[in-house]
């Protein structure tokens, strides 16, 4: 990505939704998110929530995947589940892809006053099957029996599930709820042999902002062994450069002598105050955040954003706690704390970040 002019950033892990690199580029109203796919075209559901966490940032996702054999066959394989972020059986029928977590009430099984879903298990069949029928959502075992069905999984309680259990961590004890009956297993074995959890749908309507989504909403990428990356498209591959004529990413509507003087008069503010780090952390908030009373966004996110384009200016940027001070003295913070993929995050509620304006600035 740097060859083609991007800035790259590699951020921390710390349990917020951050993608597994993020690149910008001079001529590009919006980040490029990028996703590492090795493990992950085996599970779809994985390969969404990446969509999903690129949507709720305004960035334009890019899925690398190895070489194969064909070289495109992870490319076809991640598209695959890009294209339609469901599964359409031959019979006609529609299979919601299943996450890798469990459908949990109240914190879930190992959290006190929390359960987790449970059906009996089936023989061979440890398999949870989500599909659409008649504009519902049912629930299926491997045998093809109706356990759940409902409008929309946010309706689900603890008493629409077949059996919930719970994990006493001092007794080691797994206690499973069914109809008013009660069973204790003292080893996890003992549990698993007669329970399976159910595992949570991904249903693309209820889980993107952007479920209308389409194949120039995101790019892949095939890593090439000999270190030359190559964009994939329908089956074709071409140079990385190819990135870049997203017209909903890269702004194609600027004159060149245009984007020379705002980018000029931009880098002029920005030396007028370069000295002084409240007015660039103010400066920072005028171009990239937003009030929007029904957005909430990581506080890391916003932070690893004003760190990237503060070295881009050649500007020392401040640390987290004095950014999150002087951030609260131009734009209303509201800090609250969300559960997202089973971690608490910081977040900064009734903001969002905006990316239509261009990074030099």
């Amino acid at each position: 990505m740097t060859k083609i002019g991007c800035t790259v950033s590699v951020p921390k892990q710390d349990g917020s939704e951050q993608p597994d690199a993020r690149a910008v580029h001079p001529g590009c109203d919006r980040p490029f998110a990028i996703e590492v796919e090795t493990t992950t075209p085996d599970n779809p559901a994985q390969v969404l929530a990446n969509l999903r966490k690129a949507q709720d940032a305004s960035e334009h996702p890019i899925f690398v995947v190895e070489e194969a054999t064909p070289e495109t066959y992870w490319a076809e394989r991640v598209d695959g589940i890009l294209s339609s972020p469901v599964r359409e059986l031959s019979t006609g029928e529609t299979r919601l892809y299943t996450k890798d977590r469990a459908l949990s009430f109240n914190g879930g099984a190992t959290t006190d006053g929390g359960v987790t879903a449970v059906r009996p298990a089936t023989e061979n069949s440890k398999q949870t099957v989500w599909k659409r029928q008649d504009g519902r959502i049912v629930l299926e075992n491997g045998q093809g029996n109706s356990l759940v069905e409902t409008a929309s999984v946010a309706e689900l309680s603890r008493d629409h599930v077949p059996a919930v259990y719970s994990y006493d961590p001092a007794t080691g004890e797994y206690i499973v709820s069914e109809q008013g009956l009660q069973y204790v297993y003292d080893s996890k074995e003992a549990f698993a042999e007669k329970w399976t959890r159910i595992m949570e749908p991904f249903v693309p309507e209820a889980e993107l902002s952007y479920p209308g989504y389409g194949p120039d909403d995101y790019s892949i990428v095939v890593l090439r062994t000999d270190g030359q990356p190559v964009v994939y498209t329908d089956g074709e591959t071409a140079a990385l450069e190819t990135l870049l004529e997203h017209e909903d990413v890269c702004s194609a509507s600027k004159s060149s002598d245009e984007e020379e003087s705002s980018f000029e008069s931009s880098e002029l503010l920005l030396a007028e105050i370069a000295d002084d780090a409240d007015a660039v952390v103010g400066r920072f908030a005028s171009l990239y955040l937003i009030e929007e009373p029904t957005s909430t966004v990581a506080a890391s996110t916003v932070y690893d954003y004003y760190e990237q384009w503060a070295k881009q200016h050649d500007i020392d940027p401040d640390s987290k706690s004095w950014f999150a001070r002087r951030l609260g003295n131009h734009i209303e913070l509201n800090r609250i704390t969300e559960r997202r993929d089973g971690e608490l995050v910081r977040c900064y509620e009734g903001l969002r970040l905006d990316h239509q304006g261009t990074l030099e600035e």
